[in-house]
C-alpha cells in the first residue's frame, strides 16, 4: 500500500505573504538597507537613466536627436518596409529577376529535364536544383526529374512592367513528359500578358510542333491552331556544333513564330547556319562552371561575320571559363523590334 506523504506546516507571515516561514519583523541590519537600496535602484534603472538624460540636456531637442530616437522604430518596421517595396516596384509581385544577359526575368512553371546530347554534360540548370533539393518545390532526393509547379502559372499576370522573360530556364518546356494540357494553361498566361515577351528555348525541336498543335483524344481542343502563333512568343533552339544544327534548326524553321532564335552557348564547335534563312537572332557564348570546356574565339567570330552578311543580329553572352571577351565580339544586338 501506498504511503500518503506526510504533512508539512507552513507559517504564513502577513508581512511576506507565499514565503514559508518567514519571520515577521525580521531585524534591520545594514546588510539587509544595503539588499533593499539595490532593489531599488534595480526597479529604476531603467527610469531613473532616462530621467537623468532629460534632466542633464538644456539643449532643445535637435533634428540628430530625433533621428536617433526614430531608428528604434526604423528597426522595428525594417524588414516590413523592404518587402513593402519590392511589392510597389514589381506591380504589386515579386520579379524572378535573373543573370541571363538575354532575359529580364526567368518563369519556371515546369522544372526538371533529361540529357539529350553533348549541351547537357556540365547542365548549369541541374547543378542549380541539387543545391535546391528539398526546398522551393524540387524534389530532396531526385530534384531534377520533370515536375509541374502549378503555383508559379500566374505570376507573370503580377509583373506590370513589360519584361523579356525566359520561359523553364530550370529545364525544357517541350520535354516529353510535359502534357499538351500543362502547354495550354501556359500559352494561356501568355496571351493574357501581351506586354512581356516570352523566349521559350529547347533542345527537343521534334516536340515543337506537336506539343503546340497536335489534337489528341484526351486534349481535343488546343490553344493554338494550325499556323496560329502568338505574337509575344519568341521560339528558339540550343544547338552546340553542327551535327545538333543540322538536327534542330529545319524543326525550329517549320513552326510559324514572330521570331525564332538559335542559342550556340555551350559552343562546342564551329557552326554554320546556312545563310540563316528564317532565323531572326542569334545568340552565342562559351560554357561556364566547373569543367567547363573551352570555346575558341575563331568559331564565334566566324558565326559574328555569317550574322553580319545576312542581317541577322548578334548576341554575344561571353567567352567562359572565366577568360575576358575580346573587344571585336562586344556585341549585343536585338531584333528591331525586341527594344
Amino acid at each position: 500500500m501506498n504511503k500518503l506523504p506526510r504533512s508539512r506546516t507552513v507559517t504564513i507571515c502577513p508581512l511576506y505573504p507565499y514565503r514559508p516561514h518567514a519571520r515577521a519583523n525580521p531585524p534591520v541590519t545594514a546588510v539587509s538597507q544595503r539588499q533593499e537600496a539595490r532593489s531599488h535602484e534595480n526597479r529604476t534603472k531603467g527610469r531613473s537613466k532616462h530621467q537623468s538624460v532629460l534632466k542633464s540636456r538644456k539643449t532643445p531637442v535637435t533634428a540628430g536627436f530625433q533621428r536617433q530616437e526614430a531608428r528604434p522604430h526604423e528597426n522595428r518596421t525594417k524588414g516590413r518596409s523592404k518587402h513593402q517595396s519590392v511589392l510597389k516596384s514589381s506591380g504589386n509581385a515579386k520579379v524572378n529577376k535573373t543573370k541571363i544577359e538575354w532575359a529580364d526575368a526567368t518563369w519556371n512553371p515546369v522544372t526538371g529535364c533529361t540529357p539529350i546530347s553533348e549541351g547537357c554534360t556540365n547542365c548549369y540548370a541541374e547543378r542549380m536544383s541539387h543545391r535546391l533539393a528539398g526546398r522551393f518545390g524540387y524534389h530532396t532526393f531526385d530534384p531534377f526529374r520533370v515536375t509541374v509547379h502549378h503555383e508559379r502559372f500566374e505570376e507573370p499576370l503580377r509583373w506590370k512592367k513589360p519584361r523579356r522573360i525566359f520561359v523553364c530556364s530550370m529545364g525544357d518546356f517541350f520535354h516529353a513528359n510535359i502534357s499538351t494540357a500543362v502547354i495550354d494553361a501556359l500559352l494561356e498566361i501568355m496571351v493574357a500578358c501581351p506586354q512581356h515577351t516570352f523566349m521559350v528555348l529547347t533542345k527537343r525541336a521534334e516536340n515543337i510542333e506537336p506539343k503546340l498543335y497536335e489534337v489528341t483524344l484526351d486534349n481535343p481542343c488546343r490553344e493554338l491552331g494550325g499556323g496560329d502563333y502568338l505574337p509575344n512568343l519568341w521560339l528558339g533552339v540550343t544547338v552546340e556544333n553542327q551535327k545538333r544544327a543540322d538536327e534542330r534548326l529545319p524543326y525550329l524553321l517549320r513552326c510559324p513564330a514572330k521570331v525564332r532564335f538559335v542559342s550556340i552557348e555551350p559552343m562546342l564547335g564551329p557552326v554554320d547556319l546556312e545563310k540563316l534563312h528564317g532565323i531572326d537572332h542569334v545568340i552565342c557564348g562559351g560554357e561556364t562552371g566547373p569543367g567547363a570546356r573551352l570555346m575558341q574565339v575563331e568559331w564565334a567570330r566566324e558565326l559574328r561575320d555569317q550574322c553580319n552578311d545576312f542581317g541577322v543580329p548578334f548576341f554575344f553572352k561571353k567567352m567562359g571559363g572565366g577568360r575576358p571577351t575580346p573587344k571585336d565580339l562586344e556585341i549585343r544586338q536585338w531584333p528591331g523590334d525586341a527594344k
